[in-house]
């Protein structure tokens, strides 16, 4: 028998950091470092949501939507016989496609490079599958009945279709899995070649401009928070027909005497329930179940006093609530009255509007108690009230939080403009059938017209193509402009300067060559706004500088080559690393 002593062992295996050794701790380092953006990059936060969005927030949010009803106008003079038609909208399965263009009638691989050059959006087209239903409701009498009614609306179906239809077009994140370039394979390879080998994409092309989502800061939706002004619990969703509230406040219905003790109200689809009613409309059975939810032991007086007075509350609000469907019949009958009542029944409510996440009324029975806990504790003091401005009840929405919010928006807004067109075709004689565009063109022309004042020369002339197919022409013209002390230059990197000193080209530096620079740049000025652009820049005019070089052979003459002074124009970057490489030379 081996007697170990496991706190040696553990001892043993320990490794001090200053016994590996400095050089041994950076090389560890800079190799951490470098495996971390060569696998994950700098914009990876951005491409994991917009690729989280496509594939599973896209459809989340047209089934989120439901079914769409549509009535008609019931217009007596437009329908004699008085069947009056209906029509329900369901979307079903979203797909999108790859980027592609069309140019002389056929269909292209759309690249990001296109969009920029044609002043294009980089988009895919997006379609739903969308089932269509026409019915009208008939009175039908019952051969036997025991419910006391002889008659019943039976819903008659005339016509139903299904079919994909393209519904829009959605942005195209550079990079993403909807993105051409990162198709595997040889024709992912040819799609690149248009590409820079730096880019990591992360951004949108809209209208050849290259646009990025700027973070958002907003208020964690998946937590309860307390308050103490006044004492409420709040359950926080995105749409704020979901928001869920309990308070804590003194019973203003009661009388002068019993208000000082305090009651739990709960404010859900725009109307005030009481808490024991809405218990037992969830399925609790008995007092002492929802007691045991809340997990109340009875220790502390004030508590007691609440919880004894809700119930009271209760039992003044609605008669009989702890039998039968009493308690559904009363929450029903609360939410029907309100301004602006649901079309979902009282049970379709519950499961849709009252803790989407969770299936089961037992547990949303549940989830409701830890919530009068949690409430109950704040208020005797056991726990500490929510902080809105600390940063770990802040979340950040990234690009696919906010492509789902604004396609929320504009598919509401598709609803209501599909509603109004049915509902003509449903109140005449008409039939619901899709739409046939035909589009024609004017013939004006819209081009800029020089003015007879202003002189140029055209130094490039573009022809392509817009998302329409239509063809355009963009014409670059170069004009010759004399500086003036006082006038603000700007650089391609976003430094600017003001003119303070002009000179005749005879007294200007010159190299040993005799190249006699535009612009001298004072050297105080940009370091504190340097860009890695700006100094890239800096370095390439020295390129310009340096000797030719002599041809193989021939002692007397000298190779031509292009240089570049910017790298906005330079074709690679090996280029650029040559024409360093000899500036030093």
């Amino acid at each position: 028998m081996t007697d170990i002593d496991i706190e040696e062992i553990e001892a043993a295996g320990e490794v001090d950091l200053r016994d590996l050794g400095e050089p041994f701790l950076q090389s560890f380092c800079k190799k951490a470092a470098t495996s971390f953006f060569d696998e994950y990059g700098l914009v990876s936060h951005q491409l994991n949501s917009y690729n989280f969005f496509i594939e599973h927030g896209l459809q989340s949010v047209f089934e989120s939507s439901g079914e769409m009803l549509v009535e008609p106008s019931f217009d007596p003079t437009k329908n004699k016989d008085h069947e009056w038609r209906y029509a329900t909208v369901k979307f079903g399965e979203v797909s999108v496609d790859k980027p592609t263009l069309y140019s002389d009638d056929k269909e292209l691989v759309f690249l990001p490079w296109h969009a920029r050059l044609q002043n294009m959006t980089y988009s895919a087209r997006m379609k739903v599958n969308v089932d269509v239903e026409v019915f009208v409701k008939k009175v039908v009498k019952r051969d036997k009945f025991k419910t006391g009614q002889d008659e019943y609306v039976e819903k008659q179906i005339l016509s139903k279709k299904t079919q994909d239809i393209p519904i829009g077009r959605i942005p195209v994140m550079v990079k993403s899995v909807l993105c051409n370039t990162t198709e595997k394979g040889k024709n992912g390879e040819s799609y690149r070649k248009g590409e820079c080998a730096f880019d990591q994409g992360g951004y949108f092309v809209i209208k050849g401009a290259e646009k990025v989502f700027i973070a958002q800061e907003q208020i964690c939706t998946k937590r309860l928070w307390i308050s103490n002004s006044p004492w409420t619990v709040s359950y926080r969703s995105e749409t704020k027909r979901n928001r869920f509230i309990v308070r804590l406040s003194e019973n203003q219905k009661a009388e002068d005497f019993k208000r000082k003790e305090k009651v739990l109200t709960v404010y859900f689809l725009s109307t005030e329930i009481p808490v024991w009613v809405l218990f037992f409309a969830l399925g609790v059975a008995s007092d002492k179940e929802a007691v045991d939810l809340i997990a109340f032991d009875g220790g502390d007086a004030s508590i007691t006093n609440s919880v004894v007075a809700s119930i009271q509350e209760a039992d003044s609000v609605c008669e009989d609530f702890r039998h039968g469907r009493n308690a559904l019949a009363y929450v029903e009958q609360q939410i029907k009255g309100t301004k602006f009542p649901p079309g979902e029944s009282v049970d379709e409510c519950l499961s849709l509007y009252l803790f989407p996440g969770l299936k089961s009324l037992k547990q949303k029975a549940r989830f409701l108690g830890y919530m009068v806990k949690c409430l109950f504790s704040a208020y005797a003091g056991k726990r500490k009230c929510e902080n809105r401005d600390n940063f770990r009840n802040k979340r950040i929405e990234l690009a696919g939080e906010l492509l789902e919010r604004e396609l929320r928006v504009h598919l509401a807004h598709a609803r209501r403009t599909m509603t109004k067109a049915m509902q003509r075709h449903l109140t005449g004689d008409g039939d619901l059938k899709p739409i046939s565009l035909l589009c024609t063109e004017s013939g004006t022309d819209h081009s800029v017209k020089l003015k007879h004042t202003e002189r140029g020369i055209v130094q490039k002339v573009v022809l392509s193509s817009n998302d329409d197919g239509k063809n355009y022409a963009t014409v670059s013209l170069r004009q010759v402009r004399s500086p003036c002390l006082g006038d603000k230059f700007s650089s391609m990197h976003g430094q600017k300067g003001v003119l303070g000193y002009i000179e005749e080209q005879e007294n200007f530096a010159f190299t040993n060559q005799g190249i006699v620079p535009d612009i001298v740049i004072n050297p105080h000025a940009f370091p504190s706004r340097q860009t890695p652009g700006q100094l890239l820049e800096a370095a390439l005019s020295k390129g310009i500088a340096c000797p030719m070089q002599k041809k193989k052979g021939k002692s007397d003459a000298y190779s031509k080559v292009t240089r570049h002074a910017t790298p906005f124009s330079t074709p690679s970057v090996d280029d650029i690393t040559d024409q360093l490489h000899r500036a030093l030379c």
